[in-house]
């Protein structure tokens, strides 16, 4: 199965500071997701603006994080939630050196 792509943004409405402290706690936690290789950790601190990117092994494993996640999100900290699976352009993403195995390699 080939690999997915996950986005998810939202706005929050703490500082930075207690923003990354949230996370901590939880952070260590998704190394256990079944199928999540990585995730990259986004913010724009002025516009109140965080999410990640996710890189999952297959749109199963995508899939019942996003049910998790939507649970977690739910908190009133979180607001203007967006969860975006995305397909892999895989030879685009080879050219310009994305940190993705090859299709080939799976």
């Amino acid at each position: 199965m080939p690999q997915r792509i996950l986005q998810v943004n939202f706005k929050f409405n703490m500082t930075r500071a207690q923003y990354e402290q949230f996370c901590l706690s939880g952070a260590p936690q998704l190394v256990a997701v079944p199928g999540l290789l990585w995730k990259v950790w986004i913010m724009n601190e002025t516009s109140f603006e965080a999410g990640g990117i996710y890189l999952f092994q297959d749109a199963s494993s995508l899939q019942s994080f996003v049910s998790a996640l939507t649970g977690m999100l739910s908190a009133p900290e979180f607001t203007d939630v967006s969860i975006k699976p995305f397909d892999i352009l895989d030879e685009l993403t080879q050219i310009t050196h994305g940190p993705i195995r090859r299709t080939a390699e799976i």
